[in-house]
């Protein structure tokens, strides 16, 4: 049986499965009929789902013991590493000012991008021609998905070509250490698509479970655009931006500097790196979120946390399927309601 499927003897496999039917039993009429208290009901039925599912991700195979060793990163960063690491810090201050005044967390994706640069410069000669030809598609991939809503919505190829550089940077950092699979990449393209569907799957929750929060909140400007029926796909371009960002460059980012410093357990620094990087995406998701973290931290444990468990745990394709399936359900409900 593939790892990937939920094993039918297991307590806890069969746990998440009865919440994976009850929540949905209770999400679904709680989201047609509009019922607050239904609705209530089955937004703590899905967020005990989430629970769960991560608690069997974090119980089940492969654990951190798998993971192997590799040599301290630091070291490959000679010659002009004061000027480097004097560059990058005036990057990381003028950053979080930015995001500070101007109350927009995600600008702290662009501290990324001259990390992402440092390391395809440092590691150039690791890079191989699949890594660039993927590179390459996701950077087509990313541009024309861009357009999906429009030019006055799109931000051109500024954001698709740094995406491409995360993407090179982490994808670097992965083959140095070891720590998760991205199936494209190995050539498991089988693999690759059943862990897609199986992202989808374990995602249908959780979507209900976004699209009745979002109701009970105002409308955003952002929202009121999808009302044509393709329009749903641009779900691609935040599951494929923010988890390259979040999980593939940040996750792996931030094991890599902390699993020299954590002894023989790698599960310390497992455990920093995906609650760093979930607190990070969190606060970005929310304008206010730097003045007034409470819905940010809301968004890290109940999204992010789960969504770095699956990229570890299993892949990269898997994590991405997820985000993707939430953020589709959550547009064509709006499709829906703005026709």
């Amino acid at each position: 049986m593939n790892k990937q499927n939920l094993l039918p003897g297991d307590r806890l496999a069969r746990l998440l499965v009865l919440l994976w039917v009850v929540s949905l039993v209770i999400l679904v009429p709680g989201l047609l009929t509009g019922i607050r208290d239904l609705q209530i009901t089955g937004v703590i039925l899905g967020c005990v789902y989430v629970l769960v599912l991560s608690w069997y991700l974090i119980a089940h195979k492969p654990g951190t013991q798998t993971i192997p060793d590799f040599q301290p990163v630091i070291r490959f960063f000679s010659g002009n590493t004061a000027m480097l690491a004097f560059l990058l810090t005036l990057t990381i201050g003028v950053t979080l000012l930015a995001c500070f005044l101007l109350r927009d967390g995600w600008l702290l994706l662009l501290v990324s991008i001259p990390f992402s640069l440092v390391f395809i410069i440092f590691w150039r000669k690791r890079l191989k021609r699949r890594m660039l030809l993927t590179g390459f598609a996701l950077l087509v991939l990313l541009a024309f998905v861009e357009n999906i809503l429009g030019a006055d919505n799109s931000s051109g190829l500024i954001l698709p070509f740094g995406v491409t550089l995360m993407f090179l940077a982490g994808v670097l950092l992965v083959n140095h250490t070891g720590l998760a699979h991205i199936r494209l990449l190995e050539g498991e393209y089988l693999e690759a698509g059943k862990s897609f569907l199986w992202g989808c799957l374990l995602a249908l929750p959780p979507a209900l479970l976004n699209v009745i929060t979002i109701q009970w909140a105002p409308v955003s400007d952002f929202d009121l655009l999808f009302d044509r029926w393709w329009e749903p796909l641009y779900a691609l371009q935040p599951a494929i931006i923010e988890e390259i960002w979040a999980r593939l460059l940040l996750v792996t980012l931030v094991y890599t500097l902390l699993r020299p410093t954590s002894g023989n357990r790698s599960t310390g620094a497992l455990f920093w790196a995906i609650g760093i990087a979930a607190f990070l995406h969190g606060m970005a998701h929310v304008p206010g979120s730097i003045t007034d973290p409470g819905e940010g931290i809301l968004i890290t444990l109940v999204y992010g946390v789960p969504l770095g468990l699956l990229y570890v745990k299993r892949d990269l394709e898997q994590a991405i399927a997820y985000h993707f399936f939430i953020d589709l359900v959550r547009f064509a409900a709006f499709v829906i309601w703005n026709l």
